[in-house]
């Protein structure tokens, strides 16, 4: 499991950005799910060929991070 912390604090416009930067990078990413708490949180979930990714807007943690079953280094910089 790979995990990348995109912002300190959950932040809607900063998940919304690497939720679009990672559907806009990969090929054949197919959208599964958008998750939301009542707190606010937001889990987006994708599905590749190489496995699934999951974005977090967690107010709970107060972090935006991406959590994904392969390296994402070279679109996550």
């Amino acid at each position: 499991m790979f995990t990348y912390n995109i912002a300190k604090d959950a932040n809607r416009k900063a998940f919304n950005y690497i939720c679009n930067l990672i559907e806009s990078k990969l090929e054949g990413i197919e959208n599964k799910q958008l998750l939301e708490d009542v707190d606010g949180t937001q889990i987006k979930i994708f599905e590749t060929r190489l496995g699934e990714i999951k974005v977090y807007n967690d107010y709970d943690v107060g972090a935006v991070y991406v959590d994904s079953e392969f390296d994402l280094k070279e679109i996550i910089k």
